[in-house]
């Protein structure tokens, strides 16, 4: 086996103990550069001027958080991708309306996730009309806005108890 040496000090290492600590070492620089990434993208100056909705601005982290405890390469049974857990049908809809052909793996980049999560909740906004707040924008989202609208735009018994502790303070809010 081949010795090495240390690079502050003169101790021999072996092979496997520089490759554990370089591995050790671009996991820590991993975590603080999704971080760095998260904290960039909630703070950008370009939400608001993109999108000019302070509910839209206040739901998404909320959304994040709820959805995939913000964790970009979040990947759910029920086939969510990212971090705002991006579904075929709403990914579909998204492609159709910008004519890209983005497909649920691209999803995991977390810039092209939150572009079509903020498309997503504009399309909601419209279709919501006069019944638009914080609560029905993040029921449509979590429970579709069919079963909202069909619903007559109340947040149902089961929400206020949503196993989603996140949704649930959502929902139980004052409008």
């Amino acid at each position: 086996m081949k010795k090495y040496y240390g690079e502050t000090e003169n101790t021999e290492k072996t092979e496997d103990e520089l490759l554990n600590y370089y591995f050790k070492a671009s996991s820590l620089v991993n975590i603080v550069l999704a971080i760095v990434v998260a904290l960039l993208m909630f703070f950008s100056t370009n939400r608001t001027l993109a999108y000019g909705d302070q509910i839209i601005e206040k739901t998404l982290p909320i959304i994040a958080m709820a959805e995939s405890t913000n964790n970009p390469n979040a990947i759910s049974s029920d086939g969510g991708y990212g971090l705002y857990q991006i579904s075929d049908p709403c990914l579909k809809d998204y492609n159709r309306a910008n004519k890209t052909e983005f497909a649920l793996e691209n999803m995991l980049d977390p810039v092209l996730c939150e572009k079509v999560a903020k498309w997503y909740l504009e399309h909601l906004k419209k279709r919501l009309g006069k019944h638009y707040n914080q609560q029905t924008l993040v029921l449509s989202y979590n429970w579709g806005f069919r079963k909202v609208k069909k619903n007559d735009y109340k947040i149902p018994n089961w929400a206020k108890k949503h196993p989603n502790r996140i949704y649930r303070q959502v929902f139980l809010a004052k409008v």
